[in-house]
């Protein structure tokens, strides 16, 4: 059998494109926003250190009052028990007062604000004693050798606002927040 040229040939018409993103795009696209998004939060950089601050009306006073001299400083602990690491947040914090620091007792609890930096800051504003009324202070959070704060391990690392600190420290009488 002969073939003849009688069949028409038809060109070649290529498949018609599809607008938009295809699956493999739109998989490549998630994976760098993803990636992109993870990198962003690990890589936020924490101020150093905080702004100076004022004591609480009346804190200078009612600390004089017990005995408690300006650069006087007492242990404190984060939570009773065991010493060890926790986790602490930006935000609201009490510690507890280990003996007797001027006439304030053993375990008066201190509260104020906790600043999660490169070091973990805290600034106590407020005493309530076991027995007793409660009064404004001025205290900062140290670590046993004085320095300003206390050394952090790294936290949640989602969130820059969390990190890793041993339960004990120290706490300082000021008569300002530096």
């Amino acid at each position: 059998m002969t073939q003849t040229n009688d069949t028409l040939s038809l060109p070649h018409t290529p498949k018609p494109t599809k607008k938009g993103l295809d699956a493999r795009a739109i998989r490549a696209l998630g994976l760098v926003v993803a990636c992109t998004s993870f990198a962003c939060t690990r890589a936020r950089v924490l101020p150093a250190a905080l702004p100076p601050a004022r004591c609480p009306l009346g804190a200078v006073q009612a600390m004089e009052k017990l005995g408690i001299a300006m650069g006087q400083r007492q242990p404190a602990v984060f939570i009773q028990g065991r010493p060890r690491y926790i986790t602490v947040r930006d935000g609201l914090v009490k510690v507890h007062l280990v003996g007797d620091m001027g006439r304030m007792p053993d375990r008066t609890v201190l509260s104020g604000q906790l600043f999660v930096r490169d070091r973990v800051f805290g600034r106590l504003t407020w005493a309530t004693p076991p027995t007793g009324d409660s009064f404004p202070v001025c205290l900062e959070i140290r670590s046993e050798n004085d320095a300003r704060g206390m050394a952090r391990k790294d936290g949640d690392e989602n969130s820059s606002s969390s990190a890793l600190i041993f339960t004990t420290g120290d706490v300082k009488a000021v008569p300002e927040f530096e």
